[in-house]
């Protein structure tokens, strides 16, 4: 539109867009040939965000009271509304072409009235994503969620973040829809579901038929938990909860991994596990130990392509241990086991003798984060510690606080096992000794990549099938 026509002042929060003067028709001139070419509305950058004042909505609404601004609009994102403005901004915007909304609001109102637009237009929507911030109350987005999401059968994907508790009717909806997905409950700070367990039967388990993925943030590992215990997952393949625990007695994951396992109708379906849990404080000092047999349950996911378990609790896992892991997930592309507080005084049972049982049985791993002891590493150039095996798909290596021994001999069987090594991350305070260690191993991995033709006899990798 003209540049006479409108302005941006400062606001409280962001800037304010408004009109200068009264619009007219010729101000639509331009406007109208590129409108029908806009299909995306992006509002996801707060340096350069701004927001249109209810003057100006409304001036738009008064001017085109039957006519969309952008009739074939299909994904809208957008970060910041000022109060009291949604219902015309939502008339004005939402199109039966939709494709993707994503609103982020700390208004209960301006949510709850873009999905009652939602809810009269009915468009092909595919992805949802609502976030709730700054603690707002809910009563407003719960109810129109309800009235909308039979509406939407077409949907794939669907993201809630809030500060409340979900009701056990609503995620009972959430799983009625067809086509869902993608499920993302992001709840921050709180038990996450309101309801009773003992009250649900195992007949009356909640059954997310299409779900192929599903991602739970939350602060109680025993409320997400109950979550899984009380739902059925005949075909997801990701499981992925981001934890922020807030007490010392809710650690553990062997819980939520046998819940999980008794979700799922078949096992082999299963190809990636991820449990993160970025404790509340890092002044704790680990209470629990997590030992192999909080792992145990996940054994029956035989098709594993990705673990990844970050922990406050210090890990009790030793060679032999990492042997059972390696030998029950063959198909191991990504494996992550570390203390989420990165301890520097934090040890570790593993040795680099144990990652020959990872190079042996998983020939498919690519990425790799470990605590090991590598203090008492011994090597000879002419010694194989895997034999005529080696894993030739991984360039890096992240360690944690993992102990060093010496460089040389360390970076020489980190080599042999890894003939593609390039890189290796500590989490060691940068020009600590350790840390300068670890770098000296580094620097000496392209020196034993570079004599190893001539020093080694040329061997073949094994093939993929080799776990059988």
């Amino acid at each position: 539109m003209p540049s006479d026509l409108w302005e941006e002042r400062r606001g409280v929060l962001t800037s304010i867009l408004d009109f200068k003067r009264p619009l007219k028709a010729s101000d639509f001139n331009r406007f109208d040939i590129y409108a029908p070419r806009i299909k995306a509305l992006v509002d996801n950058c707060p340096e350069m965000r701004a927001a249109p004042s209810g003057d100006l909505l409304r001036a738009l609404n008064l001017y085109r009271p039957s006519n969309l601004l952008l009739p074939n609009l299909q994904h809208i994102e957008y970060g910041y509304l000022l109060a009291g403005v949604g219902d015309i901004f939502w008339q004005l915007f939402l199109s039966t072409k939709l494709r993707c909304l994503n609103i982020a609001s700390d208004s209960d109102e301006t949510i709850g009235s873009a999905l009652t637009h939602l809810q009269h237009i009915s468009p092909p929507l595919r992805t949802l994503s609502v976030q709730l911030q700054f603690r707002a109350q809910a009563l407003s987005t719960f109810a129109a969620l309800s009235e909308v999401l039979p509406c939407l059968t077409a949907l794939k994907t669907f993201r809630l973040s809030n500060h409340r508790p979900l009701p056990m009717a609503f995620l009972a909806q959430l799983a009625s829809l067809p086509c869902l997905e993608n499920l993302h409950l992001w709840p921050a700070y709180i038990d996450i579901f309101l309801f009773t367990p003992t009250s649900l039967a195992s007949r009356d388990r909640i059954i997310f038929r299409n779900l192929d993925r599903f991602t739970i943030r939350g602060s109680s590992i025993s409320a997400c938990t109950d979550f899984v215990r009380y739902s059925r997952f005949p075909r997801a393949t990701r499981a992925i909860l981001d934890i922020c625990s807030r007490s010392e007695d809710d650690l553990d994951p062997l819980p939520y991994f046998e819940a999980l396992q008794d979700s799922y109708t078949s096992h082999t379906v299963v190809a990636e596990v991820s449990f993160d849990d970025d404790g509340f404080s890092e002044d704790w000092v680990a209470p629990a130990m997590i030992t192999l047999d909080s792992l145990r349950p996940l054994f029956a996911f035989c098709n594993l392509q990705i673990l990844r378990v970050m922990t406050p609790c210090t890990l009790g896992l030793d060679d032999g241990a990492l042997k059972e892991i390696a030998t029950s997930w063959p198909h191991l592309t990504k494996l992550c086991l570390m203390n989420s507080l990165q301890n520097p005084d934090s040890c570790s049972d593993i040795t680099l003798h144990g990652l020959a049982h990872l190079v042996r049985h998983c020939p498919k791993l690519q990425e790799l984060e470990l605590l090991v002891d590598a203090s008492q590493t011994d090597i000879r150039m002419d010694q194989r510690p895997c034999g005529a095996m080696f894993n030739g798909k991984l360039t890096f290596l992240s360690l944690g606080t993992s102990r060093p021994g010496d460089p040389t001999k360390v970076a020489l069987f980190l080599s042999l096992l890894f003939h593609k090594l390039k890189y290796i991350l500590t989490e060691h305070e940068e020009g600590s000794p350790d840390f300068e260690r670890w770098m000296e191993a580094e620097r000496c991995l392209p020196i034993f990549a570079a004599v190893r033709p001539e020093q080694l006899v040329a061997t073949a990798q094994v093939p993929d099938e080799s776990h059988t």
